[in-house]
C-alpha cells in the first residue's frame, strides 16, 4: 500500500490496487481547547465532591449528585479527546465509499454501497450576515461539513475539520480514483 501526503502534509492518503483513502486529523482550537479543559476542571470538581459525599456517608443523594456531575464530565471528556486526538477519514473501493471518525483509532465507520451513491461535492460554510462594524461577513463556523454526496434518499456529509480548497483536493481525488463518483458535467 503506497502512503503519501496531501493538502501539504495535513491529510494523509494510502492506495492500493483496490482503495483509496485519505485521512485527515480534527484542526485544533487552542482557545476551545483551553475553554474546554477549564470546563472539564469545573465539572471533575463537582463530580468529586459527589464522590466524597458517597464515601463518607452513603446517601442515595449523593448517588443522584454523581450521576448529575458524571454524565456531563463523561461528555465533555470525549468531546476533548476529539478535539485533540479526532481523525475523520473517507475510503473508496470497488464497491463502498466509508466515512469513519475515530479517537486514537477507535470510533465509528459507515459504509455506502458505492452504486448508490451519487453527487460527491463539496459544500460551502454559509456565512453570517454582515454587521454595521464588518461588511465583509466571515464564515458561520469551522464545524460546518465540507464534503457531501447523496445515498439514496439521505445526504451524507463529514468533513468538518476541512476548509472549503482542502475538500475540494480530497473529492477531486475521490472521483479521479473510481469514476462511479464522477458526476455528468465532472470532466
Amino acid at each position: 500500500m503506497a502512503a503519501f501526503e496531501l493538502l501539504d502534509g495535513f491529510a494523509r492518503c494510502q492506495e492500493d490496487q483496490d482503495s483509496l483513502r485519505i485521512s485527515w486529523p480534527f484542526r485544533h482550537n487552542w482557545l476551545l481547547i483551553l475553554f474546554v479543559v477549564a470546563l472539564l476542571g469545573f465539572l471533575l470538581f463537582g463530580a468529586n465532591l459527589g464522590l466524597q459525599q458517597l464515601q463518607t456517608t452513603g446517601e442515595p443523594l449523593a448517588i443522584v449528585w454523581l450521576a448529575f456531575w458524571g454524565i456531563p464530565t463523561a461528555a465533555v471528556a470525549m468531546f476533548l479527546a476529539w478535539l485533540v486526538f479526532g481523525h475523520e477519514s473517507i475510503e473508496v473501493n470497488s464497491e463502498t465509499l466509508t466515512v469513519r471518525r475515530q479517537i486514537a483509532g477507535l470510533g465509528s465507520a459507515r459504509r455506502y454501497d458505492l452504486r448508490r451513491v451519487t453527487r460527491l461535492r463539496t459544500l460551502t460554510a454559509p456565512t453570517m450576515a454582515p454587521t454595521a462594524s464588518d461588511d465583509t461577513g466571515e464564515s458561520a463556523t469551522e464545524w460546518y461539513p465540507t464534503i457531501a454526496f447523496d445515498h439514496g434518499p439521505t445526504t451524507v456529509k463529514c468533513g468538518r475539520a476541512l476548509d472549503e480548497g482542502d475538500a475540494w483536493v480530497i473529492v477531486d481525488r475521490l472521483k479521479e480514483r473510481q469514476p462511479r463518483l464522477r458526476d455528468e458535467g465532472d470532466v
